[in-house]
């Protein structure tokens, strides 16, 4: 049944069962309607308790699909206030208009029959969601005494799902509050790997001793499929020990994360409470890696693709990228890669165009007496940290060798592309010109997902169709295993055995032949990252005046042209002697550079290693070229460079089964 299309038709007075400011509101008395006839059956919870649930739910769902709607809301206000005068609408004043008459809502969702199909589906999964997350909550009550410390008899207060991506059919994790304060957070999935590595780091960090013993890691509820973790909420530092302590337990996790090849660690999944940077998200843990024996081990797999050090992704037309770093994002970044967007100014008017995005300081970011602090200031602790976390595992491989062996075949998550791409695809879609075919937006979505970098074959179909559904595709997996799939949308896919070694497998290599000159090697990277970190956020201070580039070029109204020049001629003074310093000590004993790689405007990035053009050696060749003609380089450091480069570039050419970048 086409729930909102039939209530317009029938003029129906739901409307007034709910207040809302929502345009859509015919989709939100559906889903009231339905979650409330879904929870009488279910016992063990007041009646109190289940109108919060779904006024929770209630409030996430108007969000969601008002921005669904945005777009196609947006095109139809520009035609409505093309055909009046004097009076121009704004989008409030719209939104209120679409609101309060029925007959005109009716038909703009008539003539965007994907809209209506997107927001009914949405509507309805978020109903089985409620209906869940009830049944589990009364199933489960009396277990969560061990995580909220208390008797779980008290009545919710609170329940506040995340306004984060959704999985499975809008699955996603919620907190719940209750009456007297204390909080649980529900994840609809299986936790048993999370459970597992967090008691592991919480096992190894107390063998650990001083700084590391009483680091505060949350404990787990496992089911079946989902489970319970226990709250933790975000504290600044208290005092300058906190912030020493909080280094130390960072670079420990940090070496806790590449040993057993944790990725997607960035600032979403690090809480900063007090002296604890607490994981929350370990789910990624033995994540599948390159194993392609023409790249030495170290490229393949590194502490620096943890996403726990900073590595700057998504560089725009500005060439400045962005830090998502679970040490990073500490504060206002700008995304110069264009989307397509509906841009809105202070009053309301706007019209669609291509812009940039904003992305918010991280909320994970920790503070001391209210300023920001800088993690590469800490670099010592983090490094102390490291060595700590190798020292402790060396005095436990032979446990630890045996403990993660025993988590093969564990459910785990293998993600088989940057989330980001996922977002920036659904985003697109949602172009008014898309929402009238169901049809013309998958197609659009193949398009733009149909490429040769997808790391696996065959998974295109099940991506496409949980994100027609507004999901972001959730690929689960096993810990030892190349394969994966998608449960709630029937895709499967695998890594080329040739080409990928499972996690596991590669953990229990690296802890077995971790060396002196690996260590070096790590160390080297923590080293690099940092000083990148803290060129590039300086870089960004010095090229303008403003916290947030709203376009791509530099703002000449508030910096004259030789100010710019100047400035980027400082930067570049800076980079030269700063790359000139490391030429001599930074090519480690394989051959590799450590992966920065220099901008022609003068400042330094750094990112995952690799061996195309613009990382490892030619990229740093290629940096000191740019900036040769304004100071001589030292010729004693750059030869070996030079010759390391030549020699790798043609072994590279020699291997008919590689090819250059």
């Amino acid at each position: 049944m086409q729930y909102a299309i039939e209530i317009l038709k029938l003029q129906s007075q739901d409307v007034k069962s709910i207040t809302t400011d929502c345009p859509v509101w015919p989709y939100l008395v559906f889903f009231t309607k339905k979650s409330i006839e879904g929870l009488t059956k279910i016992e063990g919870l007041a009646e109190p308790e289940k109108k919060v649930i779904i006024n929770g739910y209630l409030r996430n769902l108007s969000t969601r699909i008002t921005n669904t709607a945005a777009n196609v809301l947006t095109v139809e206000k520009d035609i409505l206030n093309s055909t009046i005068k004097p009076h121009k609408l704004n989008t409030v004043e719209y939104y209120n208009l679409v609101r309060n008459n029925s007959n005109y809502l009716l038909n703009i969702l008539e003539a965007y029959p994907e809209l209506d199909r997107v927001l009914q589906q949405v509507s309805e999964n978020f109903v089985d969601q409620t209906r869940l997350l009830a049944t589990r909550l009364s199933e489960d009550r009396a277990f969560l005494e061990a995580l909220i410390g208390e008797q779980s008899s008290y009545p919710i207060s609170e329940c506040n799902p995340s306004e984060g991506e959704t999985h499975n059919g809008s699955l996603t994790v919620c907190s719940l509050t209750f009456s007297n304060g204390s909080k649980v957070i529900y994840k609809p999935r299986n936790l048993t790997i999370e459970h597992n590595a967090s008691m592991l780091l919480k096992r190894l960090s107390e063998d650990a001793g001083t700084s590391y013993a009483e680091w505060e890691i949350p404990s787990y509820i496992v089911n079946q499929d989902h489970g319970w973790a226990q709250f933790v909420p975000h504290t600044p530092a208290s005092n300058i020990l906190d912030v020493h302590t909080y280094y130390k337990r960072a670079g420990f996790l940090l070496g806790f994360c590449t040993a057993f090849t944790a990725s997607d660690i960035t600032s979403d999944n690090i809480i900063c409470n007090g002296s604890n940077p607490t994981p929350i998200d370990l789910e990624t843990m033995f994540y599948c890696v390159l194993d392609i024996k023409t790249i030495p081990k170290e490229v393949r797999w590194n502490c620096a693709q943890t996403s726990i050090l900073p590595n700057w992704t998504w560089k725009g037309t500005d060439g400045i990228g962005v830090d998502l770093s679970a040490l990073g994002g500490l504060r206002e970044q700008y995304v110069s890669l264009n989307l397509y967007q509906y841009i809105e100014d202070d009053s309301g008017d706007g019209t669609f165009g291509t812009d940039g995005v904003k992305i918010f300081p991280a909320e994970n970011v920790l503070y001391i007496d209210g300023e920001v602090v800088s993690p590469w200031l800490y670099e010592q602790e983090i490094r102390e940290g490291f060595n700590k976390f190798f020292s402790v595992l060396e005095k436990n491989k032979l446990f630890v060798v045996q403990k993660i062996q025993s988590f093969k075949g564990l459910p785990s998550r293998y993600v088989p592309r940057p989330t980001a791409t996922y977002h920036y695809a659904l985003q697109c879609s949602l172009h008014a010109s898309l929402m009238r075919s169901t049809n013309e937006r998958e197609a659009f979505l193949a398009k733009i997902l149909d490429n040769d970098n997808a790391p696996a074959k065959g998974f295109l179909p099940a991506e496409v169709k949980a994100l027609l559904n507004l999901d972001i595709p959730y690929a689960k997996s096993q810990v030892g295993s190349l394969d994966f799939f998608e449960p709630h949308y029937s895709g499967e896919g695998h890594l080329d055995p040739n080409t990928y070694l499972d996690g596991l497998s590669n953990s229990v290599d690296y802890i077995e032949n971790f060396s002196e000159s690996r260590r070096n090697f790590e160390l080297a990277q923590i080293n690099n990252t940092l000083t990148a970190m803290k060129f590039m956020y300086d870089h960004d201070k010095k090229l303008t005046t403003h916290n947030f580039r709203e376009v791509d070029a530099i703002n000449l109204n508030s910096l004259s042209l030789p100010d710019v020049i100047e400035s980027i001629r400082r930067s570049q003074h800076e980079n030269i002697k700063f790359l000139t310093t490391k030429i001599s000590t930074e090519l480690s004993n394989n051959g590799l550079w450590y992966g920065f790689h220099a901008s022609p405007g003068g400042y330094i990035e750094y990112s995952e290693l690799g061996e195309d053009l613009y990382y490892g050696l030619s990229g740093i060749i290629y940096g000191l070229v740019t900036i040769h003609h304004m100071t001589p380089i030292p010729t004693d450091g750059l030869l070996p460079l030079l010759n390391e480069t030549y020699r790798r570039v043609v072994a590279k050419l020699d291997n008919q089964g590689s090819h250059l970048g």
